[in-house]
């Protein structure tokens, strides 16, 4: 599971199209029924939309987001926003979803990652519930790459000065799936890393310093929605009619962000490269469900919009879904359509989960 990313982001990422995409299918008509992380987050683990579960922002109940941010306009418009792992554990939400009914079909299921926003160094302690192991990023750290900190099973959180974030969910993800390759127990294993999502001192993503040399021509693709001219903004609905175009420092700065998710992207690869040698070195790959996705997408430089998500746009809500699996054919491309709703039922399906249950 990844951040902030739109379909076709996946162009940079040769080990996922190699080990992932050209090995399984790609679903090119998966969407996120809300473009923000949480309320897709939360949806996800539960098989519900975010209005149905009242996780509808990023934020405690009460917190008004401080973005002037035309993406999140309609967030600020709202006097009380919903959402927050304070919202998800107040609400009993944690005490009935995807982990807990894993477990019910015999699966260990574990996270390493981000889980949702507002889980952080204070309530680190009320681990998220379910989990047979969960090792998460914490808040406020979460989205500076180089100051990671985590917190396994609710105990102190531990700081890791100097380390990638990135780096750090891979070292942990593999320690985590060689002990359940080790294991007589079906499983699942979620790996959450931050990237790319933006730092938010910079309000772009750090990548690993390996990767700074690559792409340094990459420019965020120059589509019909890329700065439209006047005339087919005009077409556009509500505030976003009134966007002005982007200037050229507008513009420099969306290649710019653009450049650095490419590079950043590359820190994934290396995640699916070690996750799939792993199961290879075990025996089974064949054996294993790898599905590559996202809670939400992101726009650079489309409707005038230098860079976010949270809009009703296909580049915020249409995501990257790839599913490698032994028993489906390989190297397809599906049009078949997608909701990250699905995806719980899906999973009880494939571990035998009877409907009863």
């Amino acid at each position: 599971m990844t951040q902030d990313r739109r379909l076709g982001s996946t162009d940079y990422q040769q080990v996922l199209h190699r080990d992932i995409i050209s090995q399984g299918v790609q679903f090119i008509n998966h969407f996120t029924t809300t473009a923000q992380c949480c309320p897709s987050r939360a949806s996800l683990l539960r098989g519900q939309a975010a209005h149905n579960i009242n996780i509808t922002n990023v934020h405690a109940p009460g917190r008004i987001s401080s973005s002037s941010s035309p993406s999140h306009q309609i967030a600020n418009n709202a006097k009380k926003t919903r959402g927050n792992y304070d919202k998800w554990h107040q609400s009993g939400l944690d005490q009935d979803y995807l982990p807990h009914w894993l477990k019910k079909a015999g699966y260990r299921a574990e996270y390493v990652g981000k889980f949702l926003n507002g889980y952080n160094v204070i309530n680190a302690n009320i681990t998220p519930k379910g989990w047979d192991h969960v090792d998460a990023l914490l808040d406020p750290y979460t989205t500076y790459y180089n100051t990671p900190v985590m917190s396994q099973n609710g105990e102190r959180p531990v700081y890791y000065q100097g380390w990638h974030s990135t780096d750090v969910v891979r070292t942990k993800a593999l320690a985590r799936l060689e002990y359940l390759l080790s294991q007589n127990q079906p499983y699942y294993l979620q790996i959450a890393p931050y990237s790319p999502h933006v730092q938010n001192d910079v309000n772009q993503p750090i990548p690993l310093a390996r990767h700074l040399d690559l792409f340094s021509d990459a420019k965020a693709p120059r589509l019909p929605n890329y700065n439209p001219p006047d005339s087919l903004q005009a077409q556009k609905g509500g505030w976003v009619r009134s966007i002005p175009l982007m200037n050229q420092s507008s513009q420099d700065w969306a290649d710019s962000s653009y450049r650095a998710r490419a590079q950043s992207l590359q820190g994934l690869d290396d995640v699916i490269e070690d996750v799939v040698a792993m199961l290879t070195a075990a025996g089974t790959l064949n054996n294993t469900y790898i599905i590559y996705t996202s809670d939400n997408g992101y726009h650079v430089g489309n409707h005038r919009l230098p860079g976010g998500k949270a809009l009703f746009f296909g580049e915020d809500t249409n995501l990257p879904f790839a599913v490698r699996d032994p028993g489906v054919p390989k190297n397809k491309t599906s049009k078949i359509p997608g909701v990250h709703l699905d995806l719980v039922p899906t999973f009880l399906d494939i571990a035998g989960l009877p409907e009863t249950e």
